[in-house]
């Protein structure tokens, strides 16, 4: 990672406000600007980077700030997860010595999980507690965002969920089998209809247990318990 990125990282992680104010803007898009005048995120980036800031410059730290494994959590989670929780227990974007204490974050640290795993407890949590609760809207919300994240995972099966999310041949019959109704298959898991899949049924009993407890008093996912599922799913490795 650049220099100039990790300038950027450093003042993002100094000023809260900024970090919560650039996760939003990254999680919703660039917003059209008047003409004339930069977008939020160039805006930002240009206050930070001062008379480096040019276009090759932009590119550059904008591409940076996008291949963050922690930025991408943070705006993929749409707002599911706080930015200042979430550094303080990795211990930033540019430190990963936290990771030794937690297999899901080394895991991710290290490039065996993926961010988009992560992502995936994040919506899963939110589903069975949003099936829970009957908010009929923020569940389809969370429903359409975990399949689009299963359709970009479905190529190679992940280390975090194996075989029940990973690529399968329609004759199979795992829950979530992407070669059938997803839809239909989310719901009987969020029912709890497992079948004789062991795999399914531990998971289920992660998910259904810790939809308990992972949420904070303000709604947003609670950082050490989601790692910690992610540990627990990973074996403890």
């Amino acid at each position: 990672m650049s220099d100039l990125t990790n300038q950027v990282l450093e003042a993002l992680q100094a000023n809260p406000a900024l970090l919560n104010a650039v996760v939003e803007e990254c999680a919703e898009g660039p917003k059209r600007a008047m003409p004339g005048e930069d977008d939020a995120l160039t805006a930002m980036l240009k206050g930070v980077l001062g008379s480096a800031a040019n276009a090759e410059s932009l590119e550059e730290v904008t591409k940076g700030l996008g291949s963050n494994a922690i930025m991408q959590l943070l705006t993929g989670a749409q707002g599911a997860i706080d930015p200042t929780e979430l550094l303080q227990f990795t211990g930033g974007f540019l430190n990963n010595g936290n990771a030794n204490n937690n297999a899901g974050l080394r895991a991710l640290f290290d490039g065996k999980l993926d961010f988009k795993e992560i992502l995936m407890l994040v919506m899963l949590l939110k589903l069975f507690k949003n099936r829970k609760q009957q908010q009929s809207q923020a569940y389809t919300s969370s429903q359409n965002l975990f399949n689009s994240l299963l359709g970009q995972t479905q190529q190679q099966p992940t280390s975090l969920f194996g075989s029940l999310f990973g690529a399968q041949p329609q004759t199979q019959s795992g829950v979530l089998s992407l070669g059938g109704n997803n839809n239909a298959y989310l719901e009987s898991f969020l029912s709890g209809n497992t079948g004789n899949n062991l795999q399914a049924q531990q998971l289920y009993s992660l998910l259904n247990g810790a939809s308990q407890n992972a949420f904070n008093s303000n709604g947003q996912i609670n950082v050490n318990q989601l790692f910690g599922l992610a540990s627990q799913l990973l074996g403890g490795r």
